[in-house]
């Protein structure tokens, strides 16, 4: 718990002291990877198109192996939109969806769906992580049982994302 709480207070420290620049953020790439759809983390390319608005193609392969191999292709994109932006953080809503193919006896496929309201945190001036909180919606085809989930979603390590900026 202790640990929990100086990381909370050692990463607000950092956020308030760097001296990252986030506006003209036109033109901007940024590298890095997160959760899309709430699948497991992809690699994604984050493209701001205006000082507001950005889109995010990402795609994430998983391959695991206990009785038999399993493997995940995730793929998905994001559109962010900046509400407000400070020197250190910038406040979005987003949008994104995710799609896992999952691949073992058979050929599964599952669709998240979710809107989210979050901070993204500039630690330097091209380094930066964000966390989101939202609804989402997601239609399973898991185990061949149909499924669908609407909820709630979000805590600080679950929806994590990091970005290089260039």
């Amino acid at each position: 718990m202790k640990r929990g709480i100086i990381a909370i207070v050692s990463l607000l420290v950092l956020t308030v002291t760097a001296g990252a620049e986030t506006s003209e953020r036109a033109g901007r790439i940024a590298l890095g990877f997160q959760s899309l759809g709430g699948f497991p983390p992809a690699v994604d390319l984050r493209i701001w198109l205006s000082d507001r608005l950005a889109v995010q193609p990402a795609i994430g392969l998983t391959i695991s192996n206990n009785d038999e191999t399993v493997t995940n292709l995730n793929v998905g994109g994001r559109v962010l939109y900046t509400l407000r932006s400070t020197k250190q953080v910038d406040y979005h809503l987003a949008g994104d969806i995710g799609i896992r193919i999952q691949d073992n006896a058979e050929t599964l496929t599952d669709v998240g769906l979710r809107a989210m309201v979050g901070p993204e945190f500039f630690l330097a001036p091209h380094l930066s992580f964000q966390t989101d909180v939202g609804v989402g919606l997601w239609l399973y085809d898991s185990d061949g049982l149909d499924r669908t989930d609407f909820g709630t979603f979000g805590d600080l390590f679950g929806s994590l994302a990091l970005h290089y900026y260039f």
